[in-house]
């Protein structure tokens, strides 16, 4: 049984020679184009090695031991999230918290520059009450 796609894809011997023909009729490549071809060749080599060194997940034989680690993977990924979730919630604290600290200093800083501005103008004002009593 041979459906109407798979007759298309078997080889034609005539195509495959009138190919071989017009192949003959093609002038030789030019060496930029050589060059060109062994660069993009050498890319794919390349990307190949890097595909090779990507680990494969064995998840086991049967359906029931990937099932089984798929769910350990699953829950480790809920644990993961959970304790993200709390860390995040955790950090929201400690910034609100340090969000009041720098507030409490900045009306504490403003509070002792008007004292340290009353101070120094008693100073000056008691440099010139000495100056008038000599």
């Amino acid at each position: 049984f041979i459906t109407n796609q798979a007759h298309h894809d078997l080889p034609n011997i005539n195509n495959d020679e009138r190919k071989d023909e017009e192949e003959d009729d093609l002038p030789p490549p030019s060496s930029k184009m050589i060059e060109v071809c062994e660069n993009e060749n050498k890319g794919l080599q390349s990307s190949h090695k890097a595909h090779k060194n990507i680990p494969q997940h064995n998840y086991g034989n049967s359906w029931k031991e990937k099932v089984g680690i798929l769910q350990q993977r699953l829950e480790l990924a809920n644990r993961t999230k959970n304790k993200a979730q709390k860390d995040g919630e955790d950090i929201k604290e400690q910034i609100k918290k340090q969000d009041d600290k720098l507030r409490e200093l900045r009306q504490l800083q403003a509070k002792l520059d008007q004292i340290k501005s009353k101070y120094e103008g008693m100073v000056k004002e008691n440099k010139e009450l000495r100056e008038q009593i000599k």
